[in-house]
């Protein structure tokens, strides 16, 4: 069945259908079925380990809790989220805020109320995102003024419970689009490269829509940079967003980006010092993505058919030890470093990022998971890189003493 079939059939015809979620099915897909409250719908393909999964268990689990008493949290941390929805319910059992808000799903979610627009050559926004994906459709969306307007105004509709229902001053990272080959032809590149060399448009949207945003609201949003690895592209893109009459801090959003490459976790404190310095810009929030952090600190895929071991590669000591040196930058400079990725599900994880100074973030289903047992990070460190026992680990990691969370 074609994305477009599911878009222009009733609901009750999608019933006991096959929707196949490949990478090339736009995210905005999921949304819509999500929306449109379509159920009986089987999925095959890449949803049960790709990005449609995050979107799709996240509205689900939204829905599935419904209005009434919930379960508070029983420690502090932080939401990974993309919508309406899931603002709300992250809020409702006591989140702290939003250490992650992706741009490109919550792209996925607003461009849902857009899918019978039409372009200038007659065709519906639903026709290009099936015909070309994502990435190109924002693209073509960003070039007419028209439909720019009224995608704003969906990302601003999108980010209001972030903005009412969370307490004032309350961080909400809002992490630009990250798109790459897994969405459509991007030309191999991902991240703020990306965005530079093909769509520079749309990081002085994504800033507009947040300036909107502080402006009407107390919590503190932040624009965040997805894969940087050099201060030539903080630069540039602050510059755009600039030039497109955003003023960071003082009443603006906040600037800063997501650590998610050995570069980010090295030159965080140089870039900070930087920016403030030629540029006036206070760098208050930066997410970690250790995800990305660990394929291209160890050189492995993304997604791995098999892991060798049962331990987790984000405790590989030397991803630890970039953790420990970014912590140290974060500190002396007091910037606020929120950990996002997967690892943060780990309960011995969370705890050794707490030790280091970092908040941590979750996605909404697994905020609502049994908590396991913590599993010391010294004991996941050396099953990660398969050593003999934890000798040396702390004074490779660059640990001056060992921190509680390891045993």
């Amino acid at each position: 069945m074609r994305w477009s079939d599911a878009y222009y059939a009733r609901p009750e015809v999608l019933r006991d259908k096959v929707v196949r979620c490949d990478v090339d099915v736009p995210l905005s897909t999921i949304a819509f079925l999500h929306r449109s409250r379509v159920s009986g719908v089987e999925f095959t393909g890449d949803l049960s380990g790709a990005h449609s999964r995050i979107i799709w268990e996240e509205i689900g689990s939204c829905r599935q809790a419904g209005g009434g008493t919930h379960e508070r949290l029983s420690e502090p941390l932080l939401a990974n989220a993309c919508s309406a929805e899931g603002f709300a319910h992250a809020a409702r059992i006591g989140a702290g805020g939003l250490g992650l808000v992706r741009g490109e799903f919550l792209f996925a979610v607003a461009v849902v109320g857009l899918l019978d627009r039409r372009f200038h050559d007659g065709r519906t926004v639903a026709d290009v995102l099936t015909a070309e994906g994502d990435w190109r459709t924002l693209g073509r969306i960003l070039d007419d003024d028209r439909l720019r307007e009224e995608l704003a105004e969906r990302f601003l509709a999108e980010l209001h419970p972030a903005g009412r229902l969370f307490q004032p001053g309350a961080p909400v990272f809002v992490r630009c689009f990250d798109y790459g080959d897994a969405y459509s032809a991007t030309g191999g590149q991902r991240g703020t490269p990306l965005l530079l060399n093909q769509l520079p448009g749309s990081i002085s949207f994504l800033a507009q829509v947040l300036a909107e945003a502080q402006e009407q609201h107390p919590t503190r949003f932040v624009l965040g940079l997805p894969l940087v690895s050099s201060y030539a592209e903080l630069a540039a893109g602050l510059g755009i967003a600039e030039r497109a009459g955003v003023r960071f801090g003082d009443g603006g959003p906040g600037f800063g980006w997501e650590v998610e490459t050995p570069a980010a976790c090295l030159c965080t404190g140089l870039w900070a010092d930087q920016l403030q310095r030629e540029r006036g810009v206070r760098v208050e929030l930066c997410g970690i993505g250790t995800n990305d952090l660990t394929q291209f600190t160890l050189a492995r895929p993304r997604r791995e058919a098999a892991r060798p071991i049962e331990g987790r590669h984000e405790a590989h000591p030397a991803v630890l030890a970039l953790l420990t040196r970014l912590a140290q930058d974060c500190t002396t400079r007091s910037l606020t470093a929120v950990l996002s990725g997967v690892a943060g599900e780990d309960p011995g994880y969370r705890a050794f990022a707490r030790e280091l100074g970092f908040l941590v973030s979750c996605p909404v289903p697994a905020l609502h998971r049994s908590a396991r047992p913590p599993v010391p990070v010294l004991d996941q460190a050396v099953e990660a890189d398969g050593l003999a026992d934890g000798t040396g680990v702390a004074e490779a990691v660059g640990w001056s003493r060992e921190p509680s969370s390891l045993s």
